[in-house]
């Protein structure tokens, strides 16, 4: 239901999107997961808006538009972390995130 709520249509685990990628013809060059930082935050959040969801009648009250869905808030912290976090990404693999990206070519 949250991921609904989110616009969410997929979902892939890591190597299930790999293989896609790679069955499409790409050959990966790269790949990793961000917003490691913050994760736990992130993850915390998410079960608390699994919990509310529940609810059956929050999402008529507090319905979220794609606006909101796909908002582009601008925080200082948050783009400090992501710096560091992707200056730090082109040396590791990052076990988890809250994404994962992918850079293919043909």
């Amino acid at each position: 239901m949250a991921d609904e709520v989110h616009l969410h249509c997929r979902r892939y685990t890591w190597y299930d999107l790999r293989a896609k990628v790679v069955s499409a013809g790409f050959r990966i060059l790269k790949m990793n997961h961000f917003g490691v930082l913050v994760y736990p935050p992130f993850y915390l959040q998410k079960r608390l808006n699994q919990f509310r969801y529940r609810r059956k009648n929050f999402r008529e009250k507090h319905p979220i538009t794609s606006n909101q869905a796909c908002s582009t808030g601008r925080l200082r912290w948050m783009e400090t972390l992501c710096d560091w976090e992707r200056r730090l990404g082109g040396i590791v693999r990052y076990p988890f995130g809250i994404r994962t990206f992918v850079v293919a070519t043909k």
